[in-house]
């Protein structure tokens, strides 16, 4: 099972073992400025998506509680365990593990973070991986915005993610 390992103390475990399309279970949640989607099987998540929020969060079994509460706290920058579907190429592995130093509230340029993960002239190859993430919050690409510090480019929509990084500076920083 691949793995990273966050600064804080957390890791993001990668199951390997793909799960049947009818073992998904999914539940939303509500955050202050979008709703959680999340996709699982048991303890695996298949997939944590964002909107805006239009409906009300679901009601949760104490499984999906946790699941819900792991993802919150990753965001948030605490240590927490969750398990995601995987595998995952050599250079995403090194792409998450990178993005996983960045704190809340904090943001890089895509040539930064291709210059952490260890390939200063892989910029584009890191936007690639950035917009094939189905994880959001626990693989904060919202994180990563363009060189000149403008908001590119974010799979839920730019407004979602300039309120992410808004909340992060003045609520989690």
């Amino acid at each position: 099972m691949q793995s990273i390992m966050l600064p804080n103390g957390g890791q993001i475990k990668f199951e390997e073992r793909l799960a049947k399309r009818g073992q998904f279970t999914h539940f939303s949640f509500r955050l202050p400025m979008a709703m959680v989607h999340v996709s699982h099987s048991g303890e695996v998540v298949i997939s944590i998506e964002l909107s805006a929020i239009t409906a009300p969060a679901s009601s949760l079994t104490p499984q999906q509680r946790r699941i819900a509460r792991s993802i919150e706290e990753l965001w948030r920058g605490k240590q927490q365990c969750l398990t995601l579907q995987g595998p995952l190429t050599e250079f995403a592995t090194s792409v998450w593990q990178a993005l996983g130093t960045i704190n809340p509230g904090r943001t890089i340029s895509y040539t930064h973070l291709a210059e952490l993960a260890g390939n200063p002239k892989a910029a584009r190859a890191v936007a690639r991986v950035m917009s094939q993430n189905c994880y959001a919050l626990v693989l904060p690409c919202h994180r990563v915005v363009g060189k000149s510090g403008a908001l590119t480019g974010y799979r839920w929509g730019e407004e979602i993610k300039a309120a992410l990084i808004e909340f992060e500076q003045y609520q989690l920083a």
